[in-house]
Order: structure tokens, then C-alpha cells, then sequence
């Protein structure tokens, strides 16, 4: 951002340069996204560890899945053959069975 000259940038990331500043705009929510097809053939997983079985949908960088759960934060490095760093594209995979994403509410 800064080599580039601009003065300011709407991110949805963490900050790799602490000299910047940040402010936070709104809450980032994500839930899990999956088409009725695609847990009609695989299954619903049940619990984030569940998902290394299913055929995940990322977004370039950000394969590391977060989940909140009640014993504290759990990680989960979601794994499949698409990877894209587009998300209209990660949602038409998902819609048409390809997989599971993670999506902002």
C-alpha cells in the first residue's frame, strides 16, 4: 500500500506492516457454505476437525479455517483442488457441489 501511494485501503486481513494504522469498519462473521448436493454425497461435517475428510473451496491465503469453539480457538487448514482468489468464483464452486467455503455473513 505504501509503495503504491495510497493514501487509504479497505482491508479484510491482518496488518504485516505495524507501521500502518487500522481501524476496524464492521464484524467479519463467516459461516460454512456448501450446496444441498454436496452434503447429500459427502455429509455434513459435525465438528471443524471433520473437516479434513471434505473437499474444501479457499481463497488464495486464507486456507487456515478459525473456529470459535467452547474449549477456545480451534484451526483448521482446509484442504481441496480449488483454490481461487476470486470469491464470486469460490461461491459458484461451492453452489455447484464442488466443495466447502467459507463465506462472510
Amino acid at each position: 500500500m505504501v509503495e503504491g501511494g495510497f493514501d487509504i485501503a479497505i482491508r479484510n486481513a491482518q496488518l504485516k506492516d505495524s507501521s500502518l494504522i487500522a481501524r476496524k469498519l464492521a464484524p467479519d462473521r463467516r459461516i460454512l457454505c456448501a450446496s444441498p448436493d454436496y452434503l447429500a454425497r459427502h455429509g455434513e461435517p459435525q465438528t471443524p476437525a471433520e473437516l479434513k475428510d471434505h473437499a474444501c473451496v479457499n481463497l488464495t491465503g486464507l486456507e487456515n479455517w478459525v473456529f470459535q469453539t467452547p474449549d477456545g480457538p480451534v484451526t483448521v487448514k482446509a484442504t481441496g483442488r480449488l483454490r481461487t482468489d476470486n470469491g464470486e468464483t469460490m461461491r459458484d464452486a461451492s453452489v455447484a457441489g464442488a466443495g466447502i467455503s467459507v463465506n462472510s455473513t
